[in-house]
C-alpha cells in the first residue's frame, strides 16, 4: 500500500478545477524530427493536450516523489535477480536518485529530439547491464501503478480522473516504446555485431579451407595425373602380356601338335623297324637255310669231285678205252671243283651276310630301345605342353580379368582427376566469393 500527501485542497470539484484550468495554462513543448516517431505518437494520441495534463501533474509528482520511488524498489528487493543487477552495477540510493530525476523529468511538458535521446541512453544502460524488457516493463508497470493511485488520491471527479489517468498511460506507453525501439535497435546492432564476427571468423576460416582445398587439389591432381600415366602404363603393360601370352599359348598349341606328329612318326617308326627286323630275322633263317643248301651242294661237290677221281683213276686203267671217259670225268672234276669253289664263297657271303644281319639286328634293337625311349620322352613333353597350354590359358584369363580391371581403373582415375579439377575450379571460386563478402 502506498501512502501519498493529499493536496491541501478541501473541496474535490475545486480540486478538480484548478487541475484542469492549470492544464490548459501550461506551456508544453513538442518537437520530434523523426516521422516514424510522430507516427507513433499520433497513433497513442500524445499531443500538446495530453502534454498539458502531464505536466500539470509535475507538482504532484515532485511531492510524492520519494513515496513512489520507495515502493517502486521495495517491489524489485524482492525479485532475486534485479537485486543481483542493482548491486553488481550500482547501488540502490544512486538508483533512488536517478528514477526521481527521470519522473521529474518526463512530467516536464517537453518531448524533443535531446529528451528522447535521454530516454534511450536510459534504455541502452539497462540493455548493457543485462535488464531484459519484460523487467524493464514491469517496472515501468508499477510505476504506472503508484501514479494512477496518486491521481485518484488526489484528483476528484470521474472525468478529470479519466483524463489524467489516460494522459498517464499514453506518456507510460510511449516510454515503453522507446524503451522496446532502443532494445530492438540494441539487439540488431548485437546481432549485427555478432554477425560480423562470426562472418570474419567464417571468412577467415572458409579462406584457409578453400586455399588448403585448392593446395590440396593441386597436389591431389598432379598425383592424380601421376596415377593416371601410371596406370595407363600399367594397362599397356597388361595387354602386352596378353598378346605374348596369346602368341606364348599359340606356340604352345602348335609344339602340342608337333609332339603329336612327332609321336605319330615315332610309332610308325616303331611299327617300321619291328616289320624290318621281322624282315631281317626271316632274311636269316632262309640263309642258313640256304647255308644248309650250300652245305649239301658242297657235300655233293666233294662226293663228285671224289666220284671224278675215282672216274680219272678207273678210266685210267681202262686205257684206251676210257680216254673219252677220263675227259668227262676230269671236266666233272673240274665243275665239282668250281662248285666246291662258288659254294665256299656262297658260305663265305652267307657267313657274311649272317654277320650283317645279327649287326642290323642288334641295331634294329638299339633304334627299338631308343624309339620306346624317345616315344616315352614324346609322352613325357606332350603331357608337359598340355599342362603349360593349361597354365597358359589360366593365366590368360588372369591376365585378361586383370586387363579388365586395369581399364576400370583407368577410367575411374581419370573420372577422380576430373572430380579433382572440379575441386580446385570450385574452391577457386569459393575464395574468390570469400574474399568479395
Amino acid at each position: 500500500m502506498v501512502f501519498f500527501k493529499r493536496n491541501a485542497l478541501k473541496e474535490e470539484v475545486i480540486v478538480d478545477g484548478e487541475l484542469l484550468k492549470n492544464a490548459r495554462e501550461m506551456e508544453v513543448f513538442i518537437s520530434v524530427s523523426s516521422l516514424e516517431l510522430q507516427k507513433h505518437m499520433e497513433l497513442i494520441n500524445l499531443d500538446v493536450k495530453t502534454l498539458k495534463l502531464i505536466k500539470a501533474l509535475q507538482p504532484m509528482v515532485e511531492e510524492n516523489i520519494e513515496s513512489v520511488v520507495n515502493y517502486f524498489y521495495d517491489k524489485m528487493m524482492n525479485i532475486k535477480e534485479l537485486t543481483q543487477i542493482v548491486e553488481k552495477y550500482s547501488t540502490f540510493d544512486r538508483l533512488k536518485m536517478t528514477l526521481q530525476n527521470y519522473l521529474v523529468e518526463i512530467f516536464n511538458g517537453t518531448i524533443d529530439d535531446q529528451s528522447i535521446e535521454s530516454r534511450k541512453r536510459i534504455a541502452k544502460v539497462h540493455y548493457d547491464i543485462g535488464l531484459e524488457p519484460i523487467w524493464y516493463m514491469a517496472a515501468l508497470q508499477n510505476i504506472q501503478n503508484c501514479l494512477i493511485d496518486l491521481i485518484f488520491e488526489n484528483v476528484g471527479g470521474r472525468k478529470s480522473i479519466l483524463q489524467f489517468v489516460r494522459a498517464v498511460t499514453i506518456l507510460l506507453n510511449f516510454e515503453i516504446q522507446l524503451v522496446l525501439n532502443e532494445y530492438e535497435a540494441e539487439n540488431i546492432s548485437e546481432r549485427e555485431k555478432r554477425y560480423d564476427a562470426v562472418k570474419s571468423d567464417l571468412k577467415a576460416r572458409i579462406l584457409d579451407v578453400s586455399e588448403e582445398v585448392a593446395a590440396l587439389s593441386v597436389e591431389t591432381s598432379a598425383s592424380v595425373e601421376e596415377l593416371i600415366a601410371s596406370s595407363q602404363e600399367v594397362s599397356f603393360n597388361v595387354m602386352n602380356s596378353t598378346e605374348k601370352s596369346k602368341l606364348t599359348k599359340d606356340a604352345a598349341v602348335e609344339g602340342q601338335k608337333r609332339m603329336l606328329t612327332l609321336k605319330n612318326q615315332i610309332h610308325s617308326i616303331t611299327s617300321s623297324t619291328t616289320h624290318m627286323k621281322s624282315v631281317i630275322l626271316e632274311l636269316n633263317d632262309s640263309s642258313e637255310r640256304i647255308k644248309k643248301v650250300v652245305s649239301i651242294v658242297q657235300d655233293i661237290a666233294e662226293q663228285t669231285n671224289l666220284l671224278a677221281l675215282n672216274s680219272a683213276i678207273e678210266a685210267a686203267r681202262a686205257g684206251e678205252y676210257g680216254k673219252g671217259f677220263a675227259v668227262v670225268a676230269d671236266e666233272v672234276r673240274k665243275l665239282a671243283d668250281e662248285t666246291k669253289k662258288s659254294v665256299a664263297e656262297i658260305s663265305t657271303l652267307i657267313n657274311q651276310s649272317n654277320e650283317y644281319t645279327t649287326e642290323v639286328v642288334r641295331s634294329i634293337n638299339d633304334v627299338q630301345s631308343m624309339v620306346v625311349h624317345g616315344e616315352e620322352e614324346s609322352n613325357f613333353t606332350n603331357e608337359a605342353f598340355e599342362n603349360i597350354t593349361h597354365s597358359i590359358n589360366e593365366s590368360l584369363q588372369d591376365i585378361e580379368s586383370v586387363e579388365a580391371k586395369m581399364k576400370e581403373l583407368v577410367k575411374v582415375t581419370e573420372e577422380i582427376g576430373q572430380a579433382t579439377e572440379k575441386v580446385a575450379a570450385t574452391a577457386e571460386r569459393l575464395d574468390d566469393t570469400v574474399r568479395h563478402i
